[in-house]
């Protein structure tokens, strides 16, 4: 099963990418410092002519190399002097209602994202922080209205003001249908190529063919598992929209992290009084399947398109790259679940390894399950009144964007905003978006290709030293010293 969805995936990426890689030329900020790794500045493949001899590049890495040498050094060694960069903690200032209800608020400086926020388009962090300011207003208004005692619940059942995952699951099925709307020329194309001799159209017909064969597969063992026959492919194509938003939401803005929103079809489904009309063996695969894509970092369909990219980039066959990530899939399913079997039987699992994974992920979908069959609500429509209006909202915002160009609030920063991820990220994206506007206010573009170098140094330095820290840690047997806290 999971391998056909990891391949269902890939599959919609693959008829994917010719829109958005050679047709929109969507940004791919993950990708810009591996092709500047594998270039010399001009197009030719020597980094060491290039990336490696930029002084700008240096200076940028030199400071995440810094501050994590030594707060990794305050971690074995306390008298070492430590800096602050992650869990600054504002809730002290937030004790009093109104304001309660703005919690949790923290500030986490992350110097990869400062970078990534750089090389984005402005827009969508300038519209992360945005979005994510006018949500803790929304809760503060709540509480000063009486609606709510403190900070929103994000928990399948609950229906608090201002409803942000209701917001964020209408906000992205809204993105889909625009996104489907703007395609909607290209999918003919593809659907009639499809059916054609040619080449290109073989390789899309079978992409297609594998698409179906995948779903239908997935169809298949959700009924075998005991789900309602009628839900089940609705519930896989609902699945496969929501990861397609998430592939654009790393095309163009670099984060895939939906977070509850990959619950999102539980969340609708649930809102529309699925918690009388489902029985007990649909919901106990409703409430376990979000997991395969619920907020991890490595879902295969965003990764997949960064390949796609780099490919195209290199001026290779995209095409080439798909049957090693077949392979690839099928090698680290295999290979994943077996290391985690064993972890878990010889380590302890939540008590020795890492609690939230271990733990939390796995009592999760038992609460989850408990809270929605014990004490069905029937139609929540606040939930369903909130996911319409992220959803006009959403269609207002592209609105905007077609009709006047000096309007920048982007709307996948609107289903962002409203994630919990972007506490940890809000501090991080305002100081990059903010340099690229003072960077391109006072040096143009000029003064931004000078200044591209020290924030790809940034993202280098900060990778570089969370290898070098994950190797330590490693040899050691040192826990609970994380450079990342998303």
């Amino acid at each position: 099963m999971v391998i056909a969805l990891y391949v269902a995936f890939l599959a919609a990426g693959v008829l994917l990418a010719p829109q958005w890689i050679d047709r929109e030329k969507l940004t791919f900020p993950l990708v810009q410092l591996p092709l500047d790794l594998s270039e010399d500045g001009g197009g030719r493949a020597h980094p060491w002519r290039g990336f490696f001899r930029s002084r700008a590049m240096w200076v940028g890495a030199v400071i995440p190399v810094v501050c994590h040498s030594l707060n990794g050094l305050h971690r074995f060694v306390p008298a070492v002097p430590e800096i602050p960069l992650r869990g600054i903690d504002l809730n002290r200032f937030l004790t009093t209602r109104p304001w309660v209800a703005a919690q949790p608020l923290r500030i986490d400086i992350h110097l990869c994202l400062i970078g990534f926020a750089f090389l984005c388009s402005r827009d969508v962090p300038t519209s992360i922080w945005v979005f994510f300011v006018i949500a803790k207003l929304e809760s503060v208004f709540g509480c000063a209205m009486g609606w709510t005692a403190g900070p929103p619940s994000v928990w399948l059942r609950d229906i608090e003001f201002p409803v942000l995952v209701a917001q964020q699951v209408g906000s992205t099925l809204a993105f889909l249908g625009l996104m489907l709307w703007a395609a909607r020329g290209y999918l003919r194309d593809v659907w009639r190529r499809a059916r054609g001799p040619t080449r290109e159209g073989r390789w899309q017909r079978l992409s297609l063919i594998t698409l179906g064969v995948t779903l239908v597969g997935l169809c298949a063992w959700s009924i075998a598992g005991g789900m309602q026959a009628w839900l089940a492919p609705g519930l896989w194509v609902l699945t496969l929209a929501f990861m397609v938003v998430a592939h654009r939401m790393m095309a163009e803005g670099g984060v895939n992290l939906l977070w509850d929103a990959q619950s999102g079809p539980n969340y609708l489904i649930y809102a529309l009084d699925g918690g009388r009309y489902l029985g007990p063996r649909t919901w106990m695969q409703l409430v376990c399947l979000p997991y395969f894509t619920w907020h991890f970092k490595g879902a295969v369909g965003p990764h997949a398109f960064e390949s796609l990219k780099l490919m195209s980039a290199g001026g290779l066959d995209r095409r080439r790259a798909v049957g090693l990530m077949v392979a690839a899939i099928i090698l680290t399913a295999v290979v994943s679940y077996l290391a985690t079997i064993w972890l878990v039987h010889t380590r302890g699992g939540g008590a020795v390894l890492e609690p939230f994974r271990f733990e939390h992920v796995g009592l999760r979908p038992m609460w989850e399950f408990t809270a929605v069959t014990d004490q069905p609500q029937g139609f929540q429509w606040i939930k369903l009144a909130g996911m319409g209006g992220a959803g006009a909202v959403t269609w207002g915002l592209s609105w905007m964007r077609w009709r006047y160009e000096w309007w920048r609030l982007h709307p996948i920063s609107y289903i962002l905003g409203n994630t919990i991820v972007v506490w940890f990220m809000w501090a991080s994206v305002f100081i990059g978006s903010a340099a690229s506007w003072l960077v391109v206010r006072y040096g143009g573009a000029r003064g931004y290709r000078a200044a591209r170098p020290f924030f790809l140094g940034l993202i280098f330095g900060d990778f570089l030293m969370l290898g070098l820290w994950t190797i330590i840690t490693a040899a050691t047997g040192t826990r609970d010293f994380q450079l990342f806290v998303i």
